[in-house]
């Protein structure tokens, strides 16, 4: 692994991290505010649409 890629992947690794803490701060504001939040990851709609479409039908019938 040459050090640029040591370096790139230490960036994205620190990018992930402060987005899922911001996303974690932003989910709690749209709670307080009334909001039902469901966060969907991209790699799991590609892989898994069918578990993505029953949590989301799950987390609706949850909403009435």
């Amino acid at each position: 692994m040459t050090e640029q890629d040591k370096t790139s992947k230490e960036f994205w690794k620190e990018k992930f991290n402060k987005n899922k803490k911001r996303d974690k701060g932003k989910v709690k504001i749209l709670h307080e505010q009334g909001w039902h939040v469901i966060t969907l990851w991209e790699c799991e709609i590609k892989t898994d649409i069918l578990k993505c479409v029953k949590e989301v039908s799950k987390e609706l019938k949850n909403e009435k």
